[in-house]
C-alpha cells in the first residue's frame, strides 16, 4: 500500500496559531502566549502521532475483489461487487473510509465510512453501473484515514487490477431489452 499524509485545513490552522503564539509571546515576553502555543503545537504532534498508529494498522490489511462470474456486464445495469478487507494482528476497529478507483468512474464506486475490525474480515458492498459500454478497468482501492482530532488526513492504495466488458443491452425484434435493474436511457 503506498501512503500519503497533508494537513486538513483544521491543521493547519491550529499550527500557525500555534506558532504564531510563541513568536508572539516571547516577543512580548508573555509566558502564556508561549504556553498556549506550546499546547497547539503539541496537539499537533500528538495527532500526527496518532494517525502514523492508524496508518501502520492500514497496511495490514488485505483487500479481495470479487465480481460476478464471467467479468461482464449490460450497459446501464446494476454490477454487484464485493470488497473484502481482512486484517491479520487483533487489534482495535480501523475507522476508515474505503471506496473503489475505476478508471472511468462509474456510478456507485463513491467512498464510504467504515471501520474494519482487528483479526477479522469484513465485507463491502458496491453497485457499480457503468454508462457505456466497452472495457473498464477497476485498478485498485483507496483507504482514507484521519486522525481523531481532525488535523491530519492519510491516504493508502492498494492495487487490484479487474478488467471489465460492458456490453451493449441487447435489441430483439426492433425492441430494446431493459437488462434487470438498469435505468431508462
Amino acid at each position: 500500500m503506498s501512503p500519503g499524509l497533508r494537513l486538513t485545513p483544521a491543521g493547519r490552522l491550529v499550527l500557525a496559531l500555534g506558532g504564531l503564539g510563541v513568536v508572539a509571546g516571547v516577543a512580548a515576553a508573555r509566558p502564556s502566549w508561549v504556553a498556549v502555543g506550546g499546547v497547539a503545537l503539541s496537539l499537533a504532534v500528538a495527532a500526527r502521532g496518532l494517525l502514523a498508529q492508524r496508518l501502520r494498522a492500514a497496511g495490514g490489511v488485505a483487500f479481495e475483489l470479487h465480481l460476478p462470474a464471467g467479468h461482464t456486464a449490460t450497459r446501464g445495469a446494476a454490477l454487484p461487487v464485493v470488497l473484502r478487507a481482512r486484517r491479520g494482528p487483533a487489534g482495535r476497529p480501523l475507522p476508515c473510509r474505503i471506496g473503489l478507483r475505476v478508471h472511468g468512474d462509474p456510478g456507485g464506486a463513491e467512498a464510504r465510512w467504515v471501520r474494519v475490525p482487528g483479526a477479522a474480515q469484513g465485507e463491502l458492498r458496491f453497485t457499480l453501473r457503468f454508462p457505456r459500454i466497452g472495457h473498464w478497468h477497476v485498478h485498485g482501492v483507496r483507504l482514507e484515514l484521519v486522525d481523531p482530532l481532525g488535523l491530519f488526513e492519510a491516504w493508502g492504495y492498494a492495487a487490484l487490477e479487474r478488467r471489465l466488458a460492458i456490453h451493449p443491452r441487447p435489441v430483439i425484434g426492433g425492441r430494446l431489452l431493459k437488462a434487470r435493474g438498469a435505468q431508462r436511457a
